[in-house]
């Protein structure tokens, strides 16, 4: 089993308090029984992209927060998973290309030879050779290669739409060479911006104001001015809003969220 959520805050300064305060929400383990596994962070900072992994146990027993404390970025990605087979870190969500972090959950229903029809898609890349290639880092090649084909993998235009078609073209190609049961959920991120879509399963969104401080009647609540959002597979209860079907997703640096369509084959 696997969780994958993005965590994004308007104020950095304030990511430290939003994890304390909403610790079940940002809970990634809360629905994993099995304890052997991995956790993954991954952020923008200091002008690169960085991925704080380890073993599922020690997350469990220390949950997200503490590993927040001294982070300051406005986006991050919170994977964790249950797995009977031993898999290096390096392998493990999330991945990392050039400037792009990638995640992934339910890259298991894309069958055992996805991998394999990506790489003969993608003869020119380093990827169409490796050994053993995991479906996961599979969909993240996928939608790097979309993404130089529109020019916006190592050049930023002023505005986004250039990446949002790239992951939607992504996106209809995983669908496309994927088995018609798959069940999969994907996330990119790029400095300033989250990109999310699924297949096959709901991506859920819960919106956030403050840092959840218990506020007394009548007053607002501490920090009122932070904007808050949580993205991904449905962590705990609370106010969740499904993303239609057909759309993915991108949020902003001041928790703006944008939809666009899937490049989806109808039939």
């Amino acid at each position: 089993m696997q969780t994958l959520i993005g965590l994004v805050v308007s104020d950095v300064a304030l990511l430290k308090a939003f994890a304390e305060g909403h610790k079940q929400v940002l809970d990634v383990t809360s629905g994993l029984a099995a304890d052997r596994g991995t956790w993954g962070i991954g952020f923008h900072s200091h002008g690169e992209m960085l991925i704080r992994k380890g073993p599922l146990t020690a997350l469990k027993e220390t949950g997200v927060a503490p590993h927040l404390k001294d982070i300051r970025a406005r986006h991050v990605m919170l994977f964790a998973e249950t797995s009977t087979l031993a898999k290096k870190l390096e392998d493990c969500s999330p991945l990392r290309y050039r400037d792009w972090l990638f995640s992934a959950t339910g890259a298991d229903s894309l069958g055992a030879g996805f991998a394999e029809a990506v790489q003969a898609r993608l003869p020119t890349y380093a990827f169409s050779t490796r050994r053993q290639p995991g479906n996961d880092e599979a969909v993240m090649m996928l939608t790097m290669a979309a993404l130089e084909r529109q020019n916006a993998r190592d050049t930023r235009d002023l505005t986004t739409r250039a990446i949002q078609k790239a992951v939607g073209i992504a996106a209809g190609q995983v669908a496309e060479l994927a088995p018609s049961d798959v069940s999969v959920l994907a996330m990119v991120h790029v400095s300033g911006h989250l990109f999310a879509f699924a297949l096959g399963r709901p991506l859920w969104i819960q919106r956030f104001r403050g840092t959840g401080d218990a506020a007394r009647p009548g007053r607002l609540p501490r920090h009122e001015h932070l904007r808050a959002l949580v993205i991904g597979d449905k962590t705990g209860d609370g106010a969740w809003e499904e993303v239609p079907v057909g759309l993915g997703v991108e949020v902003d640096a001041s928790c703006e969220v944008h939809t666009f369509p899937l490049q989806l084959k109808t039939h």
